[in-house]
């Protein structure tokens, strides 16, 4: 269990670190043919993270991957911190 508290906290940091402060519009750019860019998938981590551990119900997957044309770099990456110890 250690092992995994361990893990998850290294992804909380390196994650939103990754894309903290990275500008716009590169973290809306697709670099896969998903269609999945940083921004997106921070975005969508941070669901998975609520949904798994504090039960909040997310009933359109698919849109967790990207963030609302209005939602800065700045508003995602503090999102994802939210809640975190």
């Amino acid at each position: 269990m250690e092992v995994l508290r361990g893990f998850l906290d290294y992804l909380r940091t390196s994650i939103p670190a990754k894309v903290d402060g990275a500008p716009e519009p590169d973290v809306r750019t697709a670099a896969v043919p998903s269609g999945t860019n940083l921004l997106g998938l921070l975005n969508h981590l941070t669901f998975v993270e609520r949904s798994t551990f504090l039960g909040v119900k997310v009933t359109n997957w698919k849109a967790t991957f990207h963030a609302a044309p209005t939602d800065s770099v700045a508003d995602v990456v503090a999102e994802a911190r939210v809640h975190r110890s």
